[in-house]
Formats: C-alpha cells, sequence, structure tokens
C-alpha cells in the first residue's frame, strides 16, 4: 500500500512491490470532507461490484445499521447496475452516504482481494477525524448484539478509550437463493426481505476466523518507509499496516483489541452457498447448525422499513 502517513493522505494504490511506481491510472484518490461535527458509529461497506443483483441487500444493510444506531455510510463502488444506482442516490441525497469509486485497474492476480484490501486503508483515512468508531463488513454482514442493544448502546458500553478495535467472531446464516432481479419479481414472489427469510446458522467460528471488526481509525498504525527511488529527503511513499479484511493488522501505541464474546454479538454473515461447497463443509467442522434470528422487535421494524424503502424508490405499478 502507498499513501502519506498522515492526515494528509490524498490517495491509496495497490502495487504488487512496496517500492513500485505508481501511474495515474492506479491512483485513488481520497477526498478530505470536513463537517460539523464527528459521527460516533459509521459504517464501511466493501466494495460493489460483480453481476449479482445487490440492490435488495443494499437496502437492508442500510436500514439494518441505521437501526443500530450508525449514522453515516462509506459505500465503495466499483460496478453497479441501475437499480443499485437508484438505492445509492437516494439515501446520498438524504445525506446518510457518501460513495467513493474504486478503480478498475489493478496488477494484483487476486484483483478483487486487492481492491478490498485497497478500500480498507481508504476507510481508515477517510473516516479519521470524521467518526469515532467506523463497521467494516460486507453487504451480506450485520453484526448483532445478541441482548437487543443496538451496536451504538454496545459500543458505547464496551468500547474503552484503548481498544482500536472490537473483533467479532462469525456465524453463517445459509443463503439458498439470489435475491430477486428487480423489484417486480421481489413483490410476485411474497416481498420478503433476505434477514426474514434465512435462519440456518452455522456454530460460531473459531476465534480470529473470518472475523470482522468495528475500530476505532484513530489507532490504526501506519509505519513509513523511505522510497528507495526518493529524489529528496522530503519525497516518499509510506508502507501502510493498517486494516486487513478481517482484523487490524498493526495499532498505535496503547491501542489493543477485544475480542468480543460471541454469547455478546455476533457476525450474521447471510453467505449465499452457491459455489461455496468447501466453505459449507468447514463451517459444518465448527458445530451443529440452528434456527437463530435477531430479536422479533428488531426483524419487524427492519421488514418494515424495508418495504417503505422499496416502496418509495420503486413504486409498484398499477394498471389503468
Amino acid at each position: 500500500m502507498h499513501c502519506p502517513a498522515n492526515g494528509e493522505a490524498k490517495f491509496v494504490a495497490v502495487t504488487l512491490n512496496w517500492d513500485d511506481a505508481v501511474p495515474p491510472s492506479a491512483v485513488h484518490q481520497i477526498g478530505v470532507v470536513q463537517e460539523d461535527k464527528q459521527f460516533f458509529l459509521s459504517v464501511c461497506l466493501a466494495p460493489l461490484w460483480g453481476g449479482s443483483p445487490k440492490w435488495l441487500m443494499l437496502i437492508e444493510f442500510i436500514e439494518y445499521y441505521l437501526l443500530q444506531g450508525a449514522e453515516h455510510f462509506f459505500i465503495y463502488r466499483q460496478t453497479v447496475d441501475a437499480l443499485t444506482q437508484t438505492v445509492l442516490d437516494s439515501y446520498t441525497k438524504r445525506g446518510l452516504l457518501e460513495v467513493i469509486d474504486v478503480t478498475e485497474e489493478t496488477k494484483c492476480l487476486k484483483k478483487h482481494r486487492c481492491r478490498h484490501e485497497m478500500q480498507l486503508q481508504d476507510c481508515v483515512f477517510r473516516a479519521r477525524g470524521r467518526s469515532k468508531w467506523v463497521a467494516t463488513v460486507d453487504l451480506d454482514e450485520r453484526i448483532a448484539v445478541n441482548s437487543g442493544k443496538t451496536l451504538t448502546e454496545y459500543v458505547r458500553t464496551t468500547g474503552e478509550e484503548s481498544r482500536g478495535e472490537l473483533r467479532f467472531r462469525c456465524r453463517w446464516v445459509l443463503r439458498l437463493d439470489e435475491i430477486p432481479t428487480s423489484p417486480s419479481s421481489w413483490r410476485s414472489e411474497g416481498a420478503h426481505t433476505p434477514m426474514a427469510v434465512w435462519h440456518n446458522t452455522s456454530h460460531v467460528a473459531p476465534v480470529n476466523h473470518t472475523t470482522k471488526s468495528i475500530i476505532q481509525p484513530e489507532k490504526v498504525c501506519l509505519f513509513v518507509a523511505p522510497h528507495k527511488a526518493a529524489a529528496s529527503v522530503t519525497s516518499f511513499q509510506a508502507k501502510v499496516e493498517g486494516m486487513s479484511v478481517h482484523q487490524v493488522l498493526r495499532f498505535s501505541p496503547g491501542a489493543d483489541v477485544f475480542l468480543v464474546p460471541s454469547e455478546e454479538a455476533v457476525v450474521r454473515h447471510y453467505r449465499y452457498t452457491q459455489g461455496w461447497a468447501f466453505f459449507l463443509k468447514e463451517a459444518e467442522t465448527f458445530g451443529e447448525f440452528e434456527e437463530t434470528t435477531v430479536t422479533s422487535t428488531l426483524a419487524k421494524t427492519l421488514e418494515n422499513n424495508v418495504h417503505q424503502a422499496v416502496d418509495h424508490l420503486f413504486p409498484e405499478e398499477t394498471s389503468s
């Protein structure tokens, strides 16, 4: 990762080696936004890409985390269809999220993984000074507190100042079908939200196995290494060891991680099983599957909010 290791960061880029030159086409710009207040909890969403339908999962994702107390969203966009773009435009106009474009270009062999890593570093920089805590999650992941508290309430009581990361263990909720491709097909199939349909849940994964995090971005450490080809002492690149997909790689001095007990909260990963047979076999080694859900009050409120959002964004056509 190459970018200045301070609050003046201007870009993020992914290269094969730390001292490779970064062509302009591979640079991901970071636009610093100054706001009047600092958010307490924000959410960074992994890059949206690929051809699978995302419009409904995205609405549910945003509405779920709003109910959890999130105040702002950083949504990373690589490729989206028209329906998903309509969703993004609507929530952007409401001032709830900002959309950050992710470049298509990368020399990495595992292209999506590299873009995800870049997005996470961008999230750390972008949220600094703007949000006290930030959840770093995927579109099909819901961090859920078992007591019925919201995430904001849980973080306020658990997120001590020295804790740079709250690390949550994962449970997979098996999603056997893809979401409907359009609002009309969704309505014709019963208008069910994903979280209301899928409940077959794996045992909790082992400690530090595919965990997800809520971090204090100010606590993520950045290590500076001089660029070998620097023309002067003021010209350098920074080797950033900040976030990985599943945990913080390095903390600022004095910060640490809190391993959240699974009895208190977990990540509910609504994993679409097609093409993931190897994952399912691994998940079976964790223990017995069981039917689980979020609290009935949360489930009912969420489903109502999703329905309202869909009806607002995509009104049902009526025959004259």
